[in-house]
Parts: C-alpha cells; sequence; structure tokens
C-alpha cells in the first residue's frame, strides 16, 4: 500500500516529454515560474491585507471566503506547483519517495476544497442579489462550513490510501499520484474524482449565470451599475476556474472510459489549471478599490498611513481604514 515506484524519474525517461532543451521547454519554464511567483507573492498579501488592514472592505461572511480560498491556494501551490516547478529544473523527481507518497494522495485535500469554496461563494452571492435583505451566515457559521469542506478532503483522501497501490511518478502531470495495477479501481477512481469536479463545476457554471442574469435586471430596473460591477467579481474568479479546469475534466473523463489520455493533454491540463492559484489577486486589483489602494500603500512602503490602530492594545483585527469614510457600493459586496 505504501509502495513507492520512481522508476520514471531518471533523467533519461524524463526525456520522454520530447521538449528538452528547445523553445516548448524554456516556454513552459518561463510560464510555471510566473504563474508560481503570482501565486507565491499575492496569495500571502492577501492573508496579510485583510488580517492586518482590511483591505479587502466587505462583510464578514465574503471576507472569511477570500481567507479560505487564499490559503487554499497556498496549500495547491505548495503541494503541487512548487514540486512540479522543481521536477522541471531538475529533469526528474528529486524530492524523495515520502513526499511522493503524499504529494499523489493529499493534493486532493487543496483541490477538492477549492472547487468547493468557490461553489459556496457563487450559491451565497446568488443569495444575497435575490434576498438582499436576509440575514448573512454568522462568521462561525461560515468557519464551520469551511472545516466540514476541509474534513471532506481529507477524508476523501484517507480512503483513497487503502484502494491504490502506492504512489507512482508520472510524465504526464509532472509529479506523482496513486497507483493503481487494478484496472476497474483505476477506472472508479477518475470516475470519482471527475464527479467531484464535474458536478460542482456545472452547479458554479449555472449559478453564476443566474448571477449576472438577476445583476443585469436589477441593474437595468433600478439603475444601479454599481451592483453589477461588484458582483462581476465572484463570477470573473468562478469563470476562471471553471475554463481552467476544462482540460483536466477532460483527461479525466477519457481515463474514466479506460483510455490512456496522451501525454501533452496531461502537461496542459496542470499548467493551464494553476491558472486559478495565482490570478484571484489580479481580480481583486482590478475590481476592488480598497485592495488597490492597499497594494499602492503596500508598494510604496506606507502602510502606516494605510490605516490607525484603535486603542493601544489593539489587536491586528482591529484596524480601520482613514480613507475610507464613505463605503464604496462597487467593493460592498463580492
Amino acid at each position: 500500500m505504501f509502495e513507492v515506484n520512481l522508476t520514471l524519474g531518471e533523467e533519461e525517461e524524463y526525456m520522454k516529454l520530447g521538449f528538452l532543451d528547445t523553445w516548448l521547454y524554456t516556454t513552459l519554464i518561463i510560464y510555471h515560474m510566473l504563474i508560481t511567483l503570482s501565486a507565491l507573492i499575492g496569495n500571502p498579501v492577501i492573508l496579510y491585507g485583510s488580517f492586518k488592514y482590511n483591505a479587502i472592505n466587505v462583510e464578514e461572511t465574503s471576507v472569511m471566503f477570500i481567507k479560505c480560498l487564499a490559503v487554499t491556494d497556498i496549500l495547491i501551490l505548495m503541494s503541487s506547483a512548487i514540486p512540479i516547478l522543481t521536477t522541471l529544473l531538475a529533469k526528474r523527481w528529486v524530492l524523495g519517495r515520502v513526499v511522493c507518497f503524499f504529494h499523489a494522495y493529499f493534493i486532493f485535500v487543496p483541490g477538492i476544497s477549492q472547487n468547493l469554496i468557490i461553489l459556496m461563494i457563487s450559491c451565497y452571492k446568488l443569495r444575497y442579489i435575490t434576498k438582499p435583505f436576509s440575514v448573512p451566515p454568522s462568521g462561525k457559521a461560515t468557519r464551520n462550513w469551511m472545516i466540514a469542506v476541509y474534513m471532506f478532503a481529507v477524508l476523501y483522501s484517507l480512503v483513497a490510501i487503502p484502494l491504490a497501490d502506492g504512489a507512482e511518478f508520472s510524465l504526464p502531470d509532472l509529479s506523482c499520484i496513486p497507483k493503481f495495477e487494478n484496472l476497474r479501481i483505476k477506472i472508479y477512481s477518475s470516475l470519482g474524482i471527475l464527479l467531484l469536479n464535474f458536478v460542482p463545476s456545472v452547479t458554479m457554471f449555472i449559478v453564476n449565470i443566474l448571477i449576472l442574469l438577476q445583476a443585469h435586471a436589477a441593474s437595468k430596473k433600478h439603475g444601479d451599475r454599481l451592483s453589477l460591477k461588484s458582483l462581476v467579481f465572484i463570477s470573473t474568479i468562478a469563470w476562471i476556474y471553471m475554463i481552467s479546469s476544462i482540460p483536466k475534466g477532460v483527461r479525466y473523463v477519457l481515463q474514466a472510459l479506460g483510455r490512456e489520455p496522451s501525454m501533452w493533454l496531461g502537461v496542459f491540463q496542470k499548467e493551464v489549471y494553476f491558472l486559478n492559484i495565482s490570478s484571484n489577486w489580479i481580480v481583486y486589483t482590478i475590481t476592488n478599490r480598497d485592495f488597490r489602494r492597499f497594494l499602492k500603500r503596500l508598494a510604496s512602503l506606507k502602510l502606516k498611513d494605510h490605516a490607525i490602530r484603535v486603542g493601544s492594545k489593539a489587536s491586528p483585527n482591529s484596524v480601520v481604514l482613514t480613507n475610507t469614510i464613505v463605503a464604496d457600493p462597487s467593493t460592498t459586496v463580492l
């Protein structure tokens, strides 16, 4: 059960990728480094700004979702993007058998969590726009939902371990994956992953279409263009995720049908998927004025001017924006 097969980690086998020492390999390295750097800088900045400076000035529930999504993106970065970058640079798996095993199984934890969190944000925003006067979930309730999501993802990973036959390095994935010697179990596993991605993604698609239709109808009826602009934010996050997940979905469909996807599809789906962990902070910068202002102050090292502490013994969370006296309607919703 805990066997780890690294025979494909040798450099001569890795040459099967077919584009080492070519412009394609160089392009892949540059692209992956940019994606990794963007996620490595952007997500900690989101957490730092929202925890200490209230940089994303929205209601408590939305801030909780934003923080959890940033944490999930960091987990994907550490457990998948960085090991893959190491593999690309070394031209073989160099992180050892133990890391290979944990990488193969526990990469599902942030992956499943990210999918469900974005779906929950979309459903919350649909509820917000259809019932604007309803009471939003409390911070405690939102925390409990987030804990349930992570526990479900961990449980899925733990159940997969005894069903598999260890882990092995996969060239198309540029990383380690669960090893299944039984073809039927391998197909069932691919089908399970497909359902965990397909069902939430389809629901997410429907919900975000409804969000945009409802927001557009409200803007035409009441002339409130700011509401439409503010709701485009979460739809942008969801659409980036859904589009970046399409190649991954195609791959799992082929595996569920018992067909082996091409090596290029494996590499392509992995790299496209990483777009969604590196782009959230860019979307926040474009759509949220408070976060944009925070980044400008951070870049100029003038954070002391950005916020004032309430009381001499105020906690890091007791910070208010000096320039945010009247809330910007475009930033009052996620």
